[in-house]
């Protein structure tokens, strides 16, 4: 029992170190994370994400039958905003 437990511990301990490392050890100018978002704002990567979601709307209605259209995914769901913040979208 112990054993299982500290094999599990020692693997989270692991996950979190790696985590640690992707989000903040720099890999030239960027971190691992800021290398990911730059790549996921792009435009091919937002039209595959559309092209994923409308696929999966099309399985879904295939396996479970549902007449309902799959919805389209927000226009902004994969991007990053690398600028200043704007002004007219600040809290209250």
């Amino acid at each position: 029992m112990f054993t299982r437990l500290g094999r599990r511990a020692l693997d989270a301990l692991v996950v979190v170190f790696a985590v640690l490392g992707f989000c903040y050890v720099p890999l030239g100018k960027k971190t691992g994370l800021e290398h990911a978002k730059a790549i996921f704002a792009t435009a091919p990567a937002r039209e595959a994400a559309a092209e994923l979601w409308q696929a999966a709307g099309r399985v879904r209605r295939t396996m479970f039958g549902q007449e309902t259209p799959t919805p389209e995914p927000p226009p902004n769901a994969l991007v990053v905003d690398a600028g200043a913040p704007d002004a007219s979208q600040a809290w209250p």
